[in-house]
């Protein structure tokens, strides 16, 4: 029995965005988690936070976003090879908290999930 799709288009559409957005992040890891994904997109919006920041505009506890981050930098919470998209430093200003920013992988991944976009729309 062949049923019609409960969704109307436009929802359809965007759920093919989002898929065509992801894309990219399957080539870097082909099982992250949405929250790393999520983490690694708040990083790309706005490098130079302290994990706690990221934490509060998540609405996470700071230890999870604490892992995520790990996981997304060099050494993940393991202590083995991590994805190396972000790196953190010593804040100048504070040096108890650290900033996180992308690595050049970081920003490769930031640049294929914008041209995965933008590729989606010039097709519309």
């Amino acid at each position: 029995m062949v049923t019609r799709s409960t969704l109307n288009e436009e929802v359809r559409e965007a759920q093919r965005i989002l898929l065509t957005a992801l894309e990219p992040f399957k080539a870097v890891y082909s099982i992250m988690p949405l929250q790393q994904a999520s983490t690694f997109l708040m990083v790309a919006e706005e490098e130079g936070l302290g994990v706690g920041e990221y934490a509060r505009k998540a609405g996470a506890n700071p230890a999870v976003m604490t892992r995520h981050m790990l996981d997304l930098g060099e050494l993940n919470r393991r202590h083995e090879p991590g994805l190396g998209l972000v790196y953190t430093k010593p804040n100048p200003m504070n040096r108890r908290q650290h900033q996180v920013f992308l690595t050049p992988k970081g920003v490769a991944l930031a640049t294929a999930v914008y041209r995965a976009l933008a590729g989606r729309k010039s097709k519309s």
